[in-house]
């Protein structure tokens, strides 16, 4: 018996790389084997933005339906602060030591919006 797993990574706003990916194996699953994502895995998983992606699955939502959320809420979701946080390094060193990179709850409401 064969176990499907999708992982799938985090990477803030990226996520829509990883959903432009999908997008070709959703329309590959399709042709080959006439199901869609959520019927074809049998478990999906995902971190950070990899979650949002692996929520949105199970919900049945298309690879397309998914790029147009990144697209149109994305913003609302990966606050402008957090998103810049990224090109600064030397956070990087200074937060390594305490296991915090991105505010946990920096996103919270735009995601909740969005929902």
């Amino acid at each position: 018996m064969t176990f499907k797993i999708l992982s799938l990574d985090g990477g803030g706003m990226r996520g829509v790389i990883s959903a432009r990916i999908l997008q070709d194996i959703e329309k590959t699953i399709r042709k080959q084997h006439g199901q869609e994502l959520h019927e074809y895995f049998d478990l999906i998983a995902g971190t950070s933005t990899g979650s949002i992606l692996a929520a949105g699955i199970a919900c049945k939502m298309t690879a397309g339906e998914l790029i147009k959320l990144y697209e149109q809420e994305g913003e609302n979701i990966f606050l402008k602060s957090v998103r810049h946080m990224r090109k600064f390094r030397f956070l990087r060193r200074i937060f390594r030591y305490s296991g915090v990179l991105y505010p946990h709850d920096s996103g919270k409401q735009g995601l909740a919006n969005v929902l």
